[in-house]
């Protein structure tokens, strides 16, 4: 069930899908090799820094190179990230939706899904040749994606504001393999949005670091969908 406030001005966000999690277990690879490296901007990626307003948001398809923690080094470490595109076709998401077995289960209520929808977010991350990892692969990072409109800081309809819409939801079936440093994956995430939002109206909403891990050095990071 979603909660809305009708009161609330400027929120980053809002209601929440109902969901149910299970347990996962983390492999441990304390007995693995880690090979630390240091950061390499890749030719063709551009600086996310001045992407910092919902107006000026990255192009979509534009790669843009960014710091975000690593796990193997508990350090920021620089990786490209680009938008391909948003799904909206409703078949095309219950499809993807349904066969996908991880973490999460979404749904909507009778209620919600006559304003809502669930929308995907397609997206790649190209690692550095030098990203650290395990001699098995790399720990995909989190990015923690949300997505919310350009012009409003939330979800809004008839003057309400809505919390918990344009939380991310991510789920990899899109990439099977345990990536490698040099390699270009192919994620996805899904999110609750209003229906009457147009996709050119919307942008993710991102943060990354600007030097050592701490609030202080956290930015922002806002990209087109379409």
């Amino acid at each position: 069930m979603f909660i809305f406030d009708e009161s609330s001005q400027g929120q980053e966000s809002a209601p929440t899908p109902e969901l149910s999690s299970d347990e996962t277990t983390q492999p441990d690879n304390s007995e693995q090799e880690t090979n630390v490296g240091s950061s390499e901007i890749i030719d063709g990626s551009i600086d996310a820094t001045p992407f910092n307003t919902p107006e000026n948001a990255v192009p979509l398809g534009t790669w843009v190179y960014l710091k975000t923690r690593n796990f193997e080094s508990s350090e920021p470490e620089l990786l490209h990230l680009r938008i391909t595109g948003i799904i909206r076709d409703a078949d095309e998401v219950e499809r993807r939706l349904e066969t996908y077995t991880g973490m999460w289960v979404l749904s909507l209520d009778e209620e919600d899904a006559q304003i809502m929808e669930f929308v995907i977010v397609e997206f790649d991350i190209r690692f550095p040749e030098d990203w650290s990892s395990h001699e098995r692969g790399i720990r995909v990072p989190s990015l923690s994606l949300s997505l919310r409109p350009i012009a409003t800081p939330a979800f809004r309809l008839d003057g309400t504001s809505y919390i918990g819409v344009g939380n991310g939801y991510p789920f990899r079936t899109l990439s099977t393999e345990e990536p490698h440093p040099g390699d270009t994956i192919h994620e996805q995430t899904a999110f609750a949005v209003l229906k009457h939002y147009d996709s050119k109206d919307i942008v993710v909403y991102i943060t990354w670091y600007d030097g050592e891990i701490s609030n202080e050095n956290n930015r922002p990071l806002y990209m087109a969908v379409a």
